[in-house]
């Protein structure tokens, strides 16, 4: 055992010179929200609505955290989704968006459509409102939108509203762009071309 010894801690005084800050003046906060915090149902929300709305909400944040699609990146965006709408949705409800989003992960339509720099859940802004698409993809010639709905109980409201981001993107790019809505449905996955839609 080695003797030990003690000492004395010497204390320096030090003096710290504080700028003072300059006050931000004019400064709006602005929050532009989510698509969450957008979603409208123009009509009255019935009962059992609150439930597929919550369902829906679910999906797409699922697919909002999706690294790649492919299969094997499902698994870790549906933990992320749970954390977050597992209380409201519930086990069964996962249990239904694991099985719809594993037909989207080998639908061959979708797959060639997302072929190209994708941007999921992007905010556009044209004449003061803000629009969040789905998922933007950028392919060399032109530009894909593609808008997921899980049910068609608002097929012509559906239409018109991803139309408008067609109108949107095509406007602020000057490229050419092409809009589908894709519904992920408890049977079957259905990507509609809207160049077909009135």
């Amino acid at each position: 055992i080695k003797d030990i010894s003690f000492g004395e801690l010497e204390k320096k005084e030090k003096t710290i010179k504080v700028k003072k800050q300059e006050e931000v003046k004019d400064f709006i906060e602005l929050y532009l929200g989510t698509q969450n915090d957008l979603l409208k149902i123009d009509d009255k929300i019935e009962e059992g609505d609150f439930e597929s709305i919550n369902f829906g909400l679910a999906l797409h944040y699922t697919m909002q955290h999706i690294q790649k699609f492919d299969i094997s990146y499902l698994e870790n965006a549906l933990d992320i989704a749970k954390n977050r709408y597992g209380y409201i949705v519930g086990d069964a409800g996962f249990l239904e968006i694991k099985k719809r989003l594993t037909k989207l992960l080998q639908d061959k339509i979708f797959l060639d459509l997302v072929d190209g720099v994708v941007y999921k859940e992007k905010g556009v802004k044209y004449n003061d409102n803000i629009y969040y698409i789905d998922l933007l993809v950028e392919k060399d010639d032109r530009y894909i939108i593609i808008d997921y709905k899980t049910s068609k109980n608002y097929h012509d409201k559906h239409i018109k509203q991803v139309k408008n981001y067609e109108y949107i993107v095509s406007s602020l790019t000057g490229k050419k762009t092409i809009s589908y809505l894709c519904y992920i449905l408890e049977d079957r996955v259905e990507v509609i071309d809207l160049r077909f839609e009135d």
